[in-house]
């Protein structure tokens, strides 16, 4: 096992010759760090590219660390194939494909599909599908919230900067007053209605920045079953609020 020394921080990785890896290339997963290089490259040579690379090895290694953390206190653990995954208002099942692809790839089709490369080992294998799935989750929740968000604010006129998806104690989404719309990233979950009254509501915080009457009866000139829509996540999750 090599070492990659970073300041103090001392990280180990493994070097793999492959006949089909056409350049080097570092894969980084929550504990093991794995230099891919063309079947005759010169050892010396793919040490020299980490070295060069450690402070990005070191970066991404954090990066999975936080995400790991992250996974290991959401909804995502147990992941086997057969579990269910919450995603707009229904329970997808989730299948784990063993395969020659190189990277985790993440397939949406009346479910999910996670590819998983055999080179991933048994005792990652959950935590590395949590973070594939988490970002693909979080990236598709992103895609939704910019479609929502635009055509309700060329509907009213209100002016966002943008929209992030974030881990919110507490809140289902909040809006500040640089116009930027932050949502839960749990809304994955919610069904699309549900959705669109969330990103409705913290439009309206652009221009009412209150529960006035005012701002209810926007919100009601573009969504009159809008308490319908709130009552599903009052039964999610009564405690939190937008």
């Amino acid at each position: 096992m090599l070492q990659l020394a970073i300041g103090k921080t001392i990280i180990p990785y493994t070097i793999r010759h492959s006949d089909t890896a056409q350049r080097k290339r570092i894969i980084v997963t929550p504990n093991n760090v794995e230099v891919v290089a063309p079947k005759n490259t010169d050892t010396q040579d793919v040490v020299a590219f980490i070295h060069k690379k450690r402070r990005w090895v070191y970066d991404k290694q954090e990066e999975m660390q936080e995400h790991l953390a992250r996974f290991e206190q959401s909804s995502y653990m147990h992941l086997q194939s057969g579990a269910k995954i919450p995603f707009r208002g229904r329970n997808m099942r989730l299948r784990i494909v063993r395969g020659s692809n190189q990277e985790i790839e993440v397939a949406y089709q009346n479910g999910f599909t996670v590819f998983v490369p055999k080179r991933i080992k048994d005792d990652e294998l959950e935590a590395c599908v949590g973070i594939a799935l988490t970002f693909w989750l979080k990236r598709r929740l992103s895609e939704d919230a910019v479609q929502i968000a635009t055509k309700f604010s060329k509907a009213l006129g209100f002016n966002f900067k943008k929209t992030s998806i974030r881990n919110l104690p507490k809140l289902w989404g909040s809006c500040t007053k640089q116009g930027v719309i932050n949502l839960n990233w749990h809304l994955v979950a919610a069904p699309r209605a549900v959705l669109e009254y969330v990103v409705l509501h913290e439009i309206c915080h652009l221009r009412h920045r209150n529960h006035s009457k005012e701002f209810w009866q926007t919100i009601s000139s573009l969504m009159p079953d809008y308490e319908s829509r709130k009552k599903w996540l009052t039964s999610i999750n009564p405690l939190f609020k937008l």
